[in-house]
């Protein structure tokens, strides 16, 4: 996937605290006039086409910016970064660690969806293959694992049903020990209905993420609208998913 060259995060303030993902770094780009730019996110170690910002949640402190175009793991292997407020002085937003999947491949794009709450931070991979072509995988990592402030990876979730071209990852949310996780190319009906995957930890065992529940929603009829996937994009909080 080549969408943009550097690519920049873009932390905004207005009444609260927002991450805005710019997918070109580009110093011209408008701000809406009730937000104002607290910190622009770049890594030194960033190259043309790495997608850094195609992926970004914030939580309370921290920041997470995926970088699905990056070659560290191999071509288009992809990379997330987190950064923290306290890191680097007050306000510093400095980066944390960089974090990759432990079987990474040319070709995943890890990071092209992103999310934090609290100790985990998931990132997902929608061209990882799997046993197969694009099927997709989603990456947990927890703060402390392996360490202090290591964010060490703790499981790599995949659909029970996975077949080629899901790109399972393709959306993910967390909510405490709740994950969902969006896969655009499953076919139901049609070519690409689309589908989401619910994951709960201790499912299945204690501290395993298990899957919980496939979601598919009603085929949106209309002109041009057969092949259109549904839930996507989606957001996790408490008992509810919009």
């Amino acid at each position: 996937m080549k969408i943009s060259k550097l690519g920049t995060a873009v932390l905004l303030v207005s009444a609260g605290l927002f991450l805005f993902g710019c997918g070109a770094k580009d110093d011209d780009v408008d701000v809406e006039d009730n937000f104002q730019s607290l910190k622009m996110l770049t890594v030194l170690e960033g190259a043309d086409y790495d997608n850094f910002g195609m992926g970004v949640a914030l939580d309370g402190d921290l920041a997470l910016v995926g970088a699905p175009g990056d070659d560290t793991e191999g071509a288009n292997a992809g990379a997330a970064y987190l950064y923290a407020r306290t890191e680097g002085g007050t306000d510093g937003w400095g980066e944390v660690i960089k974090l990759v999947a432990a079987d990474a491949a040319a070709g995943d794009l890890f990071g092209i969806a992103v999310d934090i709450d609290g100790d985990y931070a998931v990132v997902a991979a929608p061209s990882e293959d799997g046993a197969g072509t694009d099927r997709g995988s989603v990456y947990i990592f927890r703060k402390d694992q392996g360490g202090a402030n290591a964010w060490g990876q703790v499981a790599r979730l995949r659909a029970s049903d996975a077949a080629n071209g899901d790109d399972f990852g393709a959306s993910v949310a967390i909510d405490g020990t709740t994950v969902v996780v969006g896969a655009e190319g499953v076919a139901g009906d049609t070519t690409k209905e689309g589908a989401a995957y619910v994951f709960l930890k201790d499912q299945g065992g204690l501290d395993y993420w298990g899957q919980a529940a496939k979601l598919v929603g009603v085929r949106i009829q209309g002109p041009g609208r057969g092949d259109s996937p549904v839930c996507f994009p989606f957001s996790c909080r408490g008992d509810m998913l919009i």
